[in-house]
């Protein structure tokens, strides 16, 4: 290829106006202004005030050619070194530009601009015809004279894709589908708005979903528990945990169908939390750039972005301790990401944001019954709240605050996974909290417990059903949609269920109390005789038991004696249909996130309940217990309402400080199951046991003839994680 010289160029200007077509977005939307390339162009006011003095100099209209490598500031004379002339190289058919700087410190009203043939000094010619001119748009960032030489300098790459500006819901429609600046979207309110539903769509999210598997690859976090087994046999917890193969690499292993790479890693392209955190703060950075928007939305949605970032950073935190402290738009080829922090950096930037969004003004308590249909699922002040006191609890259990590092090495002593010692009074920091949140919602209200009026027992199963699974319910303080799901419409978590993801073991099924409110005990004979009947309702809601009503009819979910198979047949649902082989590895299936889907429960939606109001009563009923060293009377009363919205008999009486703590932790699990609470749990209160002990399964039997139960106790040999 041949290079050349393009010839040097004068600018010839006059006066007048030269109109042209109306220009539009990116995305499509009209703007009101000519197209590019600009031959008019009203330009946008210049936030910074200019210095009256130097412009008072300039008495006539200056013009020169410039670098295009700068946007030059509206509000300070341009550095420049006056020319008339400029040269330009480029390949043949290369496409060249030169950028030509006017200024004047008068009224300028209309600028016009021509061009002539222009000549080499070889007399080698180029129509004017072959270029085009436009304005160049003053660019509103802030980095707008960031060298102090009034440009607008280097800057980086901010485009944002349209497709990521919104997700599902009504409040979530997507725009067309191209690359915008920023500047483009907080020109607008409604593009505006998308950047922050973006920050919505990678909240923390445990049901399996077309395109979005669990944090174990089609299983739930609870089978590293006592809660569960899974016996998918490539989920992340049989393929990586339960063998011992966990590590880093596993962590940064892309993860492709079937493969062993888990989804606890925080790397951007699995959970693109990082991109949803750096959305939050591009929402917090710019929108009071926004012309169309009052100042009452824009410290609404301020107050949303910083909870959810808080949302992100306690969910990392539970899996990691001290984090990066990100507070502000990062660019993605800044290669300047902030080291990780300690601990206690890393809970005080936390509650900072969450104060922020907490001390608000405009940030509702809560989305108006009227308005749920549009905006169900948006983060509010009770979420906030709520989530503090959820941190608070977490970082004053043994795992962070204790004499002594759970496991000593480099961030233990860098103070990255504990605080580096105990102070009791981090428990009274989480009454407080509580105490906070609950004065708040006697003074506003709306958010209760899920409870029906009819008090039979099949109502309180429905209550609680109703509780952690409908949307827009009283009960979820933070609901997470990941799309506009209905129970039929995804059958993956169904699926995941018969597949064995979520084989309930027989410690959990153990932790159920009698109506009584007595633990159950298999050396009751009473307790024995019939498992299944006067206990918590709670448990013929996690669990498919025999006799139960499922899928409109009696189950039958008994399995076959070998030794007697005449008088103790399998019943009709064992190994059949929704509740397989797979599903019955314990002997025992799971309903929870199963039920009726094709039935009772067509076109039922389907939340993720990310922190339930119940969450907040057994949390104060803990910190008031370990505060106070003993329970007291508020601490039973809060337990209790919890286990009153399910008919069960208040908590007994006289129980120490330890007691009542194990009280507690299984009401959580009963309470919570499958919700990932019970995991980290464990993981607070140090109890590597429950990861060590070996698990049990409940095979089943009946007489056909007089419907006695006969009951054998498996053990499930687990290795790696519950070493035997």
């Amino acid at each position: 290829m041949k290079r050349f010289t393009i010839f040097s160029l004068t600018c010839f200007l006059s006066m007048g106006s030269v109109f042209a077509q109306q220009g539009v977005t990116q995305c499509g939307v009209p703007t009101g202004q000519p197209k590019f390339p600009l031959q008019a162009y009203q330009e946008l006011p210049d936030p910074a005030a200019p210095s009256e003095k130097e412009w008072a100099a300039v008495t006539a209209p200056q013009v020169s050619w410039g670098t295009i490598d700068v946007r030059y500031a509206k509000h300070q004379l341009p550095a420049l070194k006056k020319t008339t002339n400029t040269s330009l190289k480029g390949w043949r058919g290369e496409r060249v530009n030169a950028q030509a700087v006017v200024w004047t410190g008068t009224e300028l009203k209309d600028l016009n601009f021509s061009f002539t043939d222009f000549k080499d000094k070889k007399g080698n010619s180029l129509s004017g015809d072959a270029l085009t001119a436009g304005f160049v748009r003053y660019v509103m960032t802030d980095e707008l004279n960031k060298d102090g030489r009034g440009a607008c300098g280097y800057r980086k790459s901010v485009m944002i894709s349209c497709e990521d500006l919104a997700f599902g819901d009504k409040f979530l429609q997507k725009p067309p589908s191209t690359d915008v600046t920023i500047d483009t979207v907080f020109s607008t309110a409604e593009y505006a708005r998308r950047v922050l539903w973006y920050t919505y769509q990678y909240l923390p999210y445990g049901l399996e979903t077309t395109g979005y598997w669990t944090t174990m690859y089609l299983s739930n976090i609870e089978a590293l528990t006592d809660l569960c087994q899974s016996s998918i046999y490539y989920s992340g917890a049989n393929t990586v945990y339960y063998t011992g193969d966990y590590n880093a690499s596993k962590e940064n292993a892309p993860r492709v169908l079937k493969t062993s790479a888990t989804k606890l890693r925080f790397n951007d392209s699995e959970t693109h939390m990082w991109a949803a955190i750096r959305h939050a703060w591009l929402v917090v950075e710019n929108i009071d750039r926004v012309p169309d928007m009052d100042q009452e939305e824009k410290e609404r949605l301020k107050a949303e972005a910083k909870t959810i970032v808080a949302i992100y950073y306690i969910h990392m935190l539970r899996h990691y301790g001290a984090l990066p402290i990100v507070d502000k738009v990062i660019a993605p080829d800044d290669a300047d990401f902030p080291a990780r922090a300690t601990l206690d950096e890393t809970v005080k930037f936390i509650l900072r944001i969450l104060q922020e969004a907490i001390d608000c003004p405009h940030f509702p308590w809560n989305i108006s019954p009227s308005d749920l249909a549009n905006w169900d699922g948006r983060i509010t002040k009770a979420g906030a709240m709520g989530l503090k006191a959820r941190l608070l609890l977490f970082v004053a259990s043994p795992l962070f605050n204790n004499e002594e590092p759970y496991y000593p090495g480099e961030a233990s002593d860098k103070k990255m996974t504990w605080y580096g010692d105990y102070q009791h009074e981090r428990w009274g920091d989480a009454v407080k909290a509580c105490e906070d949140f609950f004065r708040a919602l006697d003074e506003n209200q709306f958010y209760k417990l899920v409870e029906k009026e009819d008090v039979t027992p099949s109502e309180y199963r429905y209550a609680f059903r109703a509780a952690y699974f409908d949307r827009g319910t009283t009960e979820t303080l933070i609901p997470v949609h990941r799309n506009i799901y209905k129970a039929n419409n995804n059958p993956l978590p169904n699926q995941a269920i018969r597949w064995g993801a979520y084989n309930p073991t027989k410690e959990y099924f153990d932790m159920f109390q009698t109506a009584d409110g007595d633990d159950f005990d298999w050396n009751n004979e009473e307790h024995r005789r019939n498992p299944f009947i006067n206990r918590d309702p709670r448990l013929s809601e996690t669990f498919i038991l025999d006799g139960d009503i499922f899928q409109g009819r009696t189950a039958g979910v008994t399995d076959e004696n070998p030794a007697d198979k005449t008088n103790y047949p399998k019943g009709r649902d064992w190994g059949v249909g929704q509740v397989t082989v797979k599903s019955l590895l314990t002997g025992i299936s799971c309903r929870k996130w199963g039920l009726d889907r094709a039935g009772e429960y067509n076109n039922h939606v389907i939340q993720w309940p990310h922190l339930r109001i119940a969450e907040l009563y057994l949390s104060y009923a803990e910190a008031l217990n370990e505060y106070h060293k003993a329970p007291n009377d508020l601490a039973y009363f809060y337990v209790n309402k919890v286990r009153e919205r399910v008919g069960m008999k208040e908590l007994k009486r006289g129980l120490n400080r330890e007691q009542f703590r194990a009280a507690v932790l299984r009401e959580r699990a009963c309470e919570f199951g499958f919700e990932e609470v019970r995991y980290f749990d464990l993981i607070r209160w140090r109890m590597d046991e429950k990861f060590s002990t070996p698990l049990h399964g409940l095979h089943v039997y009946k007489n056909k003839n007089d419907q006695s139960i006969m009951l054998l106790h498996l053990v499930l040999m687990q290795v790696g994680l519950r070493k035997m």
